[in-house]
């Protein structure tokens, strides 16, 4: 479950990076190549849509899956209820039948000390005195009488024996039922425990797998979102520029004026000259040199509104805020000098003072007055600008 999942990470997070890093110029749109990307976003719609709905198709199994769990669970633990109370009547009914075979052992004994008392009783007559005890009898009839009583004490003591003797029998069978009757019982009540647990542990496994798959839906529903933005945004441009070809504007330079901020990045100016044509552009996308922006010494990279910004470099955030004719403005302070201005982003996550260090996220792009989407980026030494294309490794994007 957990791999299927990584799956389809993996081709949300790549399908998504391809499709936005497909560039395109909206002030000089060349329009077959836009229909041709605008087909190709329709069928990553389309394919998008029905990954979406296999995720949820997948869901409600998982859901399936766990109802049909947590009905074994409840049956499971509607067994052991019935069976405590039922164990704790054997274990009962096993320590009264040990207390019963005990006390009839007992009297078992008693009667064996009785029998054994009178036949020492009778021994101790010899034949002399069983003769007296016969003969001095005055009647036959006493003498009848006598024998037969002798008999019958002899033959009662003897069933008495034999009947106690079979109880003692009956009561050590029914021990060893309960006994074993009890190792049962306690044996199930064991396997229906590690059953328990086992489904237990399978219904949180699922749950996880089935928030994964959730989160996995959301991605889904965001990005086809976002595709269908996209493409009615270039179906929009795709229409205008089929009427007619729109030169855009030329924009002057606007005049930059901040207050002079007290936060300053504790770097010399060779450290930063030593990374001249190696500084990581802010904004990955095509590079617009020869920007409508007259009097600008900085570039433009175009990118798809909520691309990534990220510091060139290591240095610390000297201004913050939305100037006139910039947009939502970042001016970074690398030390010696130098700083790194950012213009035209739609939400920056840092604050003034900040510190930071190279590759880290600054805030997103957006898109205004110099390019539709995307974002201006100039370098400047002691606020004067500088030739910014000479500052930065170009290799790898495309330079207009």
């Amino acid at each position: 479950m957990k791999k299927n999942f990584l799956l389809i990470v993996l081709f949300i997070f790549f399908h998504n990076n391809y499709l936005l890093s497909e560039d395109f110029n909206p002030e000089k749109v060349d329009v077959r190549q836009s229909e041709y990307k605008l087909k190709k976003l329709k069928k990553s719609i389309t394919e998008q849509i029905a990954k979406e709905k296999d995720v949820r198709s997948e869901k409600n199994k998982i859901l399936l899956e766990i109802e049909d769990i947590e009905k074994k669970i409840y049956d499971i633990q509607e067994e052991i209820n019935l069976l405590k109370p039922e164990l704790t009547r054997v274990e009962v009914d096993f320590l009264q039948t040990q207390q019963d075979l005990n006390k009839n052992l007992d009297k078992l004994d008693n009667i064996k000390i009785n029998i054994e008392g009178r036949l020492r009783a009778f021994q101790g007559l010899k034949t002399i005195g069983l003769f007296n005890l016969f003969f001095s009898s005055r009647t036959f009839t006493e003498l009848f009488t006598r024998n037969i009583y002798l008999k019958y004490l002899l033959d009662h003591d003897n069933q008495l024996k034999n009947e106690f003797k079979k109880m003692a029998q009956a009561l050590a069978k029914k021990k060893i039922d309960l006994e074993n009757k009890k190792n049962i019982m306690e044996s199930r009540q064991k396997e229906l425990n590690e059953l328990y647990k086992t489904f237990e542990q399978s219904r949180e496994d699922k749950e996880k797998y089935w928030e994964n798959l959730d989160e996995a839906g959301e991605e889904y529903s965001r990005m086809i979102v976002e595709l269908k933005e996209s493409a009615f945004q270039l179906e929009d441009i795709i229409k205008k520029y089929k009427v007619k070809d729109i030169k855009p504007p030329e924009i002057s330079m606007p005049e930059l004026s901040i207050k002079e901020s007290d936060v300053f990045f504790e770097g010399s100016s060779a450290d930063f000259e030593a990374k001249k044509g190696k500084l990581s552009l802010p904004v990955a996308g095509a590079i617009m040199i020869k920007n409508p922006v007259k009097g600008s010494r900085g570039i433009i990279i175009e990118a798809i509104t909520g691309t990534e910004i990220r510091s060139s470099t290591d240095g610390k955030v000297y201004y913050l805020g939305n100037h006139p004719g910039y947009g939502n403005l970042i001016i970074i302070d690398h030390g010696g000098g130098y700083r790194i201005l950012v213009a035209q982003s739609s939400k920056f996550f840092v604050q003034l003072g900040q510190a930071l260090t190279e590759g880290e996220l600054i805030g997103f792009s957006a898109g205004g007055a110099w390019a539709k989407e995307g974002v201006y980026v100039e370098i400047q030494k002691d606020n004067k600008p500088l030739d910014a294309k000479a500052w930065f490794d170009l290799r790898g994007f495309k330079v207009k």
